[in-house]
């Protein structure tokens, strides 16, 4: 009996402090027009499919207030965009509006679920499939919420306000935002930039192409580059330490918190700008 007892109470602290959160959370996503729908249980299924072929599309943009979002490659003609939801609203659901000729935007719905006892089972996400050939432009942002992609190419411009996003066999023109959460890019192979409000940043880099730039305010930062890289370099830490494998091509300053220089390969290799800036933190910077 005092057992059940026990049990009782632990559940009148717990489901008003989980209540509490996923509300606070709500709050923390900013968006006049969302509505909130509360539920009991329940799972994520797929709910909703857009498909968008590629003969009617040159520039994509996609924007969700929160969701996570995963982004993938396909081997067919077109962009696929599945929905996996809580909510049958047709309102939780994207709207797709043709702006110009070759240009669509894709708004995530108006809809958010707050789900009581649904945590453990599967959550809401969104799945992407972007075309191998990739797109002429390419924009992908969510309020709140991480962000993976694998296999993509061409020009791209992917940004969450709050979440990490990481990637895996990228190649192209890249341009990644943070505003708080981690950047971590593995065999990247292009140029672009990448910058976090407030967390680390980590790019392993299978070739470069052109210019170059890693920002954080507040976090380390960590460049992986291929040896015969050649390229001007410039390094700033506001507090923190700077460490790469080719000192002895770098001028310090006094502190030791800004390093430049320029970095010549044997193979002839062209330079490109290589620019890292950590507010707080430490920029390590070495070869594959």
């Amino acid at each position: 009996m005092k057992r059940i007892k026990a049990l009782l109470f632990s559940c009148l602290i717990i489901l008003p402090l989980l209540a509490w959160l996923s509300f606070m959370s709500i709050r923390r996503a900013p968006s006049k027009d969302v509505d909130l729908q509360f539920a009991f249980g329940g799972s994520a299924e797929l709910r909703h499919t857009i498909e968008l072929p590629l003969e009617d599309l040159n520039r994509l943009t996609i924007e969700y207030g929160s969701k996570n979002i995963k982004l993938f490659a396909t081997n067919e003609d077109k962009v696929i965009i599945k929905e996996y939801l809580y909510s049958k609203n047709p309102d939780a659901m994207a709207e797709v509006t043709r702006l110009a000729e070759g240009e669509t935007l894709v708004k995530g719905g108006t809809v958010r679920s707050l789900v009581f006892f649904g945590f453990w089972k599967g959550r809401e996400r969104i799945e992407v499939y972007v075309p191998r050939k990739g797109l002429e432009a390419f924009y992908l942002e969510t309020r709140s919420g991480n962000v993976t992609m694998e296999e993509l190419q061409g020009a791209m411009e992917i940004c969450t306000g709050s979440g990490n996003i990481k990637g895996k066999d990228i190649q192209g023109s890249l341009k990644v935002t943070a505003g708080s959460g981690n950047i971590t890019l593995e065999d990247f192979s292009g140029k672009g930039q990448v910058e976090a409000g407030s967390g680390n940043v980590r790019l392993e880099a299978l070739a470069v192409t052109g210019d170059l730039s890693l920002t954080t305010g507040s976090g380390n930062i960590r460049l992986e580059l291929p040896r015969e890289s050649a390229f001007d370099f410039q390094a700033s830490t506001g507090s923190g330490n700077i460490d790469t494998d080719f000192d002895n091509a770098l001028s310090y300053n006094k502190r030791g918190n800004n390093a430049e220089g320029s970095v010549s390969s044997d193979n002839g290799a062209s330079a490109f700008q290589l620019k890292v800036k950590a507010g707080s933190g430490n920029v390590r910077v070495c070869y594959r």
